[in-house]
């Protein structure tokens, strides 16, 4: 026996096991399927509608970076790599 593989190689293959009830793609069901409706649900009573907004969020002025300083930064992180990777 390999344990690789955790079976003899040399036995001889195994039959396939017999279908599951139920799972045979072949067979047809005995009741019609269940329908379902597909109008929304009316909203639960005492709930808002909830309205999203169509336009983007503006950034957060901390968060705002401009082109120029963006640039900068990502050349003194790749310095500091490689003068770590120097020393």
């Amino acid at each position: 026996m390999n344990p690789r593989f955790g079976r003899d190689l040399h036995a001889p293959p195994r039959p396939p096991a017999p279908p599951r009830p139920g799972t045979d793609p072949h067979e047809h069901p005995t009741e019609p399927p269940v329908e379902v409706p597909i109008e929304p649900r009316p909203p639960h009573p005492g709930s808002d509608p909830v309205e999203v907004p169509t336009e983007p969020r503006p950034e957060h002025p901390s968060r705002r970076m401009s082109d120029a300083a963006a640039a900068w930064r990502a050349r003194m992180m790749r310095h500091d790599r490689c003068r770590q990777v120097a020393r």
